[in-house]
């Protein structure tokens, strides 16, 4: 089971009126604890913001200096700050320092397929 089945997230590709195409994760039960700030901080995340913060999660896991906290580009309400061997998530859900790198790892890798893979996907979840 992925993390983002653990959590109850589903991933879409979204077409909005103004700026085309977003990625949206929702909470598919919002009594799961955190599933509703962990969707909150993905669809937060901008551009290659997954990436970077990617980045801060894996030098806290292996012992590096790392920065305390990780505020997100946009000027969202939405943060995170390190409390190894966990993060919490815009002080309201602490979840694991792993589970937020494989989430995160879930997130990049669906926002970064190519339409026909992301197509065949949703034809053998269906």
């Amino acid at each position: 089971m992925t993390t983002k089945e653990n959590y109850h997230l589903t991933f879409s590709k979204v077409r909005s009126r103004n700026i085309g195409f977003v990625y949206t994760c929702t909470p598919n039960d919002p009594r799961i604890e955190g599933s509703a700030t962990l969707s909150n901080l993905l669809e937060h995340l901008a551009d290659d913001e997954a990436k970077f913060l990617l980045e801060e999660v894996n030098l806290v896991i292996s012992g590096a200096v790392f920065q305390d906290n990780y505020s997100l580009n946009n000027g969202a309400h939405v943060w995170v700050d390190f409390e190894p061997p966990n993060a919490l998530i815009s002080d309201i859900h602490l979840i694991p320092l792993t589970d937020l790198k494989e989430l995160l790892e879930e997130w990049i890798a669906y926002v970064e397929l190519k339409e026909p893979e992301r197509s065949k996907i949703k034809k053998i979840i269906k």
